[in-house]
Order: structure tokens, then sequence, then C-alpha cells
């Protein structure tokens, strides 16, 4: 039997989580060991979902102060002993802070003084799988004692504005990187030619039949209304795009379309969209519905999936509205419009407002536009069994 480890930020409520959670769901115990670190515990929005056979290991005081929220350490019994991690918590989370204030797209290398505080971990390993881009690779790069090292990227490198100076090092201590898409394997290759032969794809794990299921569970959503239910999937963040949804909204408003648009998710930009969607007048059609355990149910009982990223690694959500068959408006972003033939299966807009309201308004008014991307979805529907999706995993561990 294996000994195998995933090392993971948090499992809070995002694409990258979600995939975890599907992969840790189909493996296979009765070959291998699976121990799960996390470096916080207290946005566990998964947690139920964890199979019993998997371990989560305890992290010791020193690896807990380095990763945990600045608010949590000021009050921890230890913040006069490990006096120095608490400084550098409260520097490195100031730093942050005003990159996003001021929408610098730039990563932040904590690692680089908190590997410092953080010891290694003892327990020794067949296959250490660092799996989100970061410090989870940083970590096990450095930190962990395993036969064979794997790091996963989940987002596109250039815009979540990581360096590979400092990257390049960390990379040629694993075995092989996963892209969780093939433009943006050829984007990593491109960039750091210097491990090209490390970098792969390897798509995040959907389980087809189960989204099938849970999508004709019976929900409360809406039910009076009998309009047009335009939906989107994802955290609140910026890089999400609703910034533009709202000011779409607005135009198509203003030409008289009656329609909701639903957003399902919760994240810091709360605040910042409900002012937007205030200012725009849109209230009464663009709701924010929050964090929804079966989203699923909600796309398929939408008219329209519409997702405006900035930039994604492969956007899952995207894939699952496409296994629903739902007619798609997306931006035109790698990790999205590699999944999409524009014209056929669904509609690839610019940024503009203007653009993106259009493409909208073009499958509300034609009926036969959207048949056609509904039935050319059916035909190319993924019907890729699990057990040959973990195949390519398991080939590498």
């Amino acid at each position: 039997m294996k000994n195998v480890i995933f090392v993971m930020p948090t499992i809070s409520c995002g694409g990258a989580e979600k995939a975890l959670i599907e992969l840790l769901n189909n493996m296979d115990y009765s070959t291998y060991k699976v121990d799960l670190m996390l470096f916080r515990k207290d946005d566990m929005y998964y947690q139920n979902q964890i199979p019993k056979e998997v371990n989560i290991l305890e992290n010791d005081d020193a690896t807990k102060l380095a990763f945990d929220h600045v608010k949590h350490l000021i009050k921890s019994p230890l913040f006069i002993k490990k006096i120095n991690v608490v400084l550098c918590r409260i520097w490195q989370t100031s730093i942050s802070k005003i990159y996003k204030i001021f929408r610098i797209h730039k990563h932040y290398y904590d690692w680089k003084t908190l590997r410092k505080y953080v010891p290694n971990l003892k327990n020794e390993y067949d296959v250490a799988i660092g799996y989100l881009e970061g410090n989870a690779i940083y970590y096990v790069a450095d930190k962990i004692n395993a036969k064979k090292k794997i790091g996963f990227f989940h987002t596109n490198y250039k815009k979540a504005g990581f360096n590979k100076s400092f990257d390049l090092d960390y990379f040629r201590r694993i075995n092989c990187l996963y892209a969780v898409s093939e433009s943006m394997a050829n984007e990593l290759k491109e960039i750091i030619p210097e491990i090209s032969e490390k970098i792969r794809a390897m798509p995040n794990i959907l389980n087809v039949s189960n989204i099938q299921m849970k999508a004709n569970e019976e929900i409360e959503f809406d039910n009076q209304y009998e309009g047009i239910r335009i939906i989107s999937v994802g955290n609140l963040r910026y890089v999400k795009g609703y910034d533009l949804a709202i000011k779409s909204c607005k135009i198509l408003k203003d030409k008289g379309y009656k329609f909701k648009w639903y957003v399902l998710g919760e994240g810091k930009e709360r605040g910042n969209l409900e002012r937007l969607i205030k200012q725009n007048n849109v209230e009464d059609m663009f709701i924010l519905l929050g964090l929804i355990q079966n989203p699923y149910a909600y796309i398929k009982r939408s008219d329209i999936y519409v997702q405006l990223s900035r930039y994604e690694g492969l956007s899952t959500t995207v894939r699952e509205a496409k296994i629903l068959q739902k007619p798609i408006v997306i931006t035109d972003c790698p990790g999205m419009k590699e999944q999409i033939e524009d014209g056929k299966t669904g509609s690839i807009t610019s940024y503009e407002p203007s653009d993106i309201a259009m493409k909208i308004a073009e499958l509300i008014d034609d009926i036969e536009l959207k048949t056609k991307y509904i039935n050319n979805l059916y035909e190319e529907r993924d019907n890729n069994s699990i057990e040959e999706q973990m195949k390519i995993l398991y080939n590498e561990l």
C-alpha cells in the first residue's frame, strides 16, 4: 500500500477544493493510504464530504500560526512565544490587502519568510501532492520527505501574478506539474521551458452521473417567477467579472428585456457588488443567492448560463453547465474558451458590457440558436467514466 499526502490551504468553497473532494471520494483506498494536510481549518465548507478513509493531519503550533488569520493570531496564547511569526503574518496580510485594494495582480510570496518558521513534516511518503499553486507546492518541495512530488496549477500563471524567478527552484524539485487544461499546460511550457518535460495537463475529475442526479432534485427556486432565468456560479471575487455582469444586466434592462439574473456564490466582493447593483438600479433582477449546496438543480432550472471570468485555469462551472446542456455565454478567456466552440456550443464575448449584453440578448431572442447550442452540447456530452479519469492520476502515483 502506498502512502500519499495531499496538501491544500483550506477546503473552503471553491473550484480547486471541490475538485479535490471529488478526487478523494474516488480514490482506491485498498491501494492508497491517504493523509490530508490543511493549512487552515476555520473554513471547512466541504468537511462532511471528506471520505472517512482520509486522515486529516493535526498541525503543530508553528504551522498553525504561520497560516492562521491575523485576527486569530492576536488572540492566541502563543502570541508572545511566537511573536516573530505573528509580526510576519501581520506584515504579509497588510501587503496582500494593499494589492487587493489597487487590483495589483501579483502573487505575494508568504512562503519566502514563513518557511523559516514552519518545521519539516516528520512523516515519510511515497507521493506528496501540492494540490494548489503557491504555498501548497512550496511546502511539498521544502518540508515533506517523499519519493515523488507532484504539483497542481488551477489558475492562469501570468494573470495570477506568479513569478518565474521565485518558482523555478521549487518546480525543479518536484517530479511533475499538472495544469488543469491544455492551454494552461502550453502556457506554462512557454513561460518555464526549463521544466517543460515535467508539465502535463489533467482536467479536474467530474462525476457526470452524480451531477445529473443532483440536477433532478426538487428545489425552491423563485418558483412563482416564469420569465427568463440567467445564472452564474462562482465565488464573489473580482476575477469572476460580476461587475461586468451587473453592467450588462443594466443594459439589458434598459432595452426592455424581462429576466432575472441569479448568482450562486459568496465572497469578499459582496459589499462592492451590492453597491454596484444599487447604483445600476437592478436590485429587482440581479440577485445574489449566496452559497448553495446543490447548484446543479439551479443550473438545470435556468435558461442561460453566463461566466464572465477575467481568467481561469479550467472553469469547472462551465464544464458542469455543458453537462446539463445549458446555452452558455463566456468571455474570451483561456480555461473557458477552449471548452466552447463559438456559435456552435455557446457564445464567446469580449469583456465589454455592451458585447456581453448583445450575446445574451441573442439567446433570449433567437430560440433556434438556443436549441442549436443545446443539441450540440448533447452530441458532445462528456461520457468519460470516473474510473477512466482516475487512471490518469494513478499512472503518476
